[in-house]
């Protein structure tokens, strides 16, 4: 018996299969700017005795009041920034930030890096901040960094 009447059936999953190409210009740029804020803060931030994180302030030179906090863990990614306002912005990877809540810079790195009452922030000079994380990167288990 030869499988010929079958013949016409075997094109139905190929009839379903459609692509179509659609070509978007390229977005204009001649308008943009790009700015480079200065950091212009850092704290270390410590649970008990333990590293835990970092805080960067940056600031508008021109908009003196308008600043952020950037709130960094162990192993220096960014997980939230703080507004001038003292909103809590946690980072979501490939998604838009999540308002976690408002208030004082200590309360919004707390929920960031998820600590207790005994997280504490020093503040240390801006230049040392990339040597001190990576000091401490080179400690947590794994060793990484350093």
């Amino acid at each position: 018996m030869r499988p010929l009447h079958l013949l016409p059936w075997l094109g139905l999953p190929l009839a379903g299969c459609v692509t179509s190409t659609t070509t978007v210009g390229a977005a204009q740029t001649e308008a943009a700017l790009l700015a480079v804020i200065p950091a212009e803060g850092a704290w270390v931030v410590e649970d008990e005795d333990s590293f835990i994180g970092s805080v960067v302030r940056f600031a508008d030179q021109e908009a003196t009041d308008e600043f952020i906090f950037m709130v960094r863990n162990p192993w220096d990614q960014d997980v939230g920034m703080i507004d001038h306002l003292g909103r809590c912005w946690k980072r979501i990877p490939h998604a838009e930030d999540a308002w976690l809540s408002t208030g004082t810079v200590l309360e919004g790195v707390r929920q960031l890096l998820d600590s207790g009452d005994g997280t504490r922030m020093t503040e240390i000079p801006v230049p040392q901040l990339e040597a001190r994380t990576r000091a401490e990167r080179a400690r947590l288990p794994g060793g990484i960094g350093g």
